[in-house]
């Protein structure tokens, strides 16, 4: 029964009902004691009659209310009236994002920040063990200053409990096209199959809910629940390029990295995905955007602060500063997140230092053109495409004597993957067959050229296509090509996706021929694949492998190369951490044409190579 105005709650004196849902109710109330006004929200009793759960979710309310984050509400008190609880949090003025998307898509730059607060909350309870299980857009709310805050962490363990009446209650059977199905098109594929979760399922909600802020839709939408589940379990979402040609790619990426069906091919951590949201703001398409007030209140402390900084400095020292820039290029969402990594420890280093990270959509070959030209001075490149840079005119029709290498970095392979039931067993049998070779004048496709060219394959004995990795995958399992090759990082996500089809396989390369391969390019070595990297793969596989690589312009400092080294050397593990798989990183010792170091290096590398103590 709802509370009338001035009753009683404790020591909290009703004043009104603000709303009720399928949770409860909501009351804005004042405390005396303090002398300001709150909110109470009031559990449903069918959620509250197991005491088990009951216990449990105070337990997690009253974890929650520890929590001291601006992108969290603040939860004051928990507390039980006649076997029902309730929490008294802090009163905010402003709309739930779901009114906020009611009245249309926020601009490009809006739901960036938005997305950046939200994640920056996730990131601030997981590292506290608190997953929220429930996250939708009706579960955040836009304060009028702009203030992202997540609502209603522990209610959804609450419902965990109380059985198909409160699930049912939240998956409201909708017939109509384009009604919101509440929160069955928030649900990860783990929770839909009813399986444990983890923080993991936060980062899935939350990739829905940024597809929804910058599209307008549902990324997976259905007229019934029925029809909604199945999209989450089995479809991928529509790219947002489809729904506005103006988002950048990078964008893209990260969102749908967010949405991946395995959980273990998301991104592992609320905080990677600011970091990728950090990289995104750079993007042109984004930079037009006008900022907020309260963006340019932000920015303007922070220059503030980085003024006073800088002052105290110089008072120290009576010496001014010399301000360095670096321009990083990225190569794809795996060196994105590494970027972004590199990027907050050189900045956190080198507070002087103005670190500026772009995207690319040709790889490293456009890596080695942005170096060249001078708008970049230190980038992510492979092996291969380093070499012939430097070594030969193969990539930029000219030997370059601009670029460096600096340190080597993870492992990638080239893949050969088919449909499952495919009569191609060998490289020579792709001859006269459609490949999807790579993405145009990109690192991907001279790899790939190199490749067929060592095994006899040229230009006319197949059809080229080009592709990215997602479209390659599909292509291959709809049967629109007979093959596809890439050169990823062990696992890739994209060619994961189509082997948890169980429709796809890769095509294991000739050992005798990958040995000469590896003879004329000691950085180019042979690789097995592992059955277990991917579950379906039923034997190994050889292949090759190469590295990629930090490099740098030949015109860059030193002094400030050496100094990169290393920072990276000291937060290693933050940059292994960005990236899993990148467990052999070289740091801490002279890179070696065996490791992958296929270029001479920086004098500053080298400077800093000579300081480090023997093994």
């Amino acid at each position: 029964m709802p509370l009338s105005p001035g009753a009683r709650l404790g020591a909290y004196e009703i004043l009104t009902l603000i709303g009720s849902g399928g949770m409860g109710e909501v009351y804005r109330a004042h405390d005396p004691r303090l002398g300001r006004d709150v909110a109470i929200k009031i559990v449903l009793p069918a959620l509250s009659g197991d005491r088990e759960h009951l216990r449990r979710f105070e337990q997690e309310a009253r974890a929650a209310a520890a929590l001291n984050d601006p992108n969290i509400l603040t939860i004051h008190e928990v507390g039980q009236t006649d076997g029902v609880p309730y929490l008294v949090t802090e009163l905010l003025d402003g709309r739930t994002l779901r009114e906020v998307l009611q009245c249309g898509p926020p601009s490009v730059r809006q739901a960036i920040d938005l997305a950046t607060q939200i994640a920056n909350g996730l990131a601030a309870a997981h590292a506290h063990g608190i997953v929220h299980r429930d996250l939708k857009p009706e579960n955040v709310f836009i304060t009028k200053d702009g203030r992202a805050k997540i609502l209603d962490f522990g209610l959804a363990k609450l419902a965990e409990g109380a059985g198909d009446s409160a699930m049912l209650t939240r998956m409201p059977a909708v017939t109509v096209p384009g009604v919101v199905l509440g929160t069955v098109a928030y649900m990860s594929p783990e929770q839909l199959r009813g399986e444990v979760v983890d923080y993991r399922t936060d980062i899935f909600a939350f990739g829905a809910i940024v597809y929804e802020m910058l599209s307008g839709a549902h990324a997976f939408a259905g007229r019934t629940p029925a029809e909604t589940i199945s999209a989450i379990l089995t479809a991928d979402p529509v790219r947002l390029s489809t729904h506005s040609t103006s988002l950048p790619e990078s964008l893209d990426r990260t969102v749908r990295h967010c949405l991946e069906k395995q959980r273990a091919d998301r991104f592992q951590s609320a905080k990677d995905i600011a970091f990728a949201l950090a990289n995104v703001v750079d993007a042109p398409s984004v930079r037009r955007a006008l900022p907020s007030p309260r963006e340019r209140y932000v920015w303007m402390s922070l220059v503030l602060a980085l003024i006073a900084t800088v002052g105290m400095l110089l008072y120290q020292q009576r010496v001014q500063p010399r301000r360095t820039n670096v321009t990083l290029v990225t190569t794809g969402l795996v060196s994105e997140l590494v970027a972004s990594a590199l990027r907050a420890v050189l900045v956190n280093a080198e507070p002087t230092w103005s670190v500026d990270v772009r995207s690319t959509t040709a790889g490293s070959v456009e890596a080695a053109q942005q170096l060249e030209r001078g708008n970049a001075n230190l980038g992510f490149m492979n092996s291969l495409v380093a070499f012939h840079t430097v070594k030969t005119d193969r990539v930029l029709g000219h030997r370059s004597e601009a670029i460096a290498g600096v340190a080597v970095l993870w492992g990638i392979a080239a893949q050969v993957f088919v449909e499952l039931h495919s009569p191609v067993q060998h490289m020579e049998d792709l001859r006269g067959k459609k490949v999807s070779a790579g993405v145009d004048d990109s690192g991907d496709r001279f790899g790939v050229d190199l490749l067929l060219d060592h095994f006899g394959i040229g230009a006319n004995d197949i059809t080229r296509v080009s592709m990215d990795a997602e479209r390659a995958v599909n292509a291959v399992l709809d049967g629109s090509v007979d093959a596809g090759m890439l050169w990823q990082g062990i696992p890739a996500p994209d060619i994961r996706r189509g082997f948890d089809s169980g429709r796809m396989r890769l095509v294991s390369l000739d050992a005798e021929a990958l040995q000469s391969l590896h003879v004329k390019n000691p950085f180019l070595t042979p690789f097995v694949i592992p059955p277990r990297i991917y579950p379906r793969q039923p034997a190994a596989v050889t292949t090759v492998q190469t590295k990629m690589l930090l490099v740098a312009s030949r015109s860059m400092s030193t002094d400030v190369v050496e100094r990169i080294l290393r920072s990276l050397a000291d937060h290693r593990r933050d940059l292994i951490a960005a990236h899993p798989t990148a467990s052999q990183v070289v740091f801490t010792k002279v890179p070696t044409v065996e490791d992958g170091m296929s270029i001479d290096l920086h004098p500053g590398a080298e400077r800093f190579y000579r300081s480090q103590p023997k093994s």
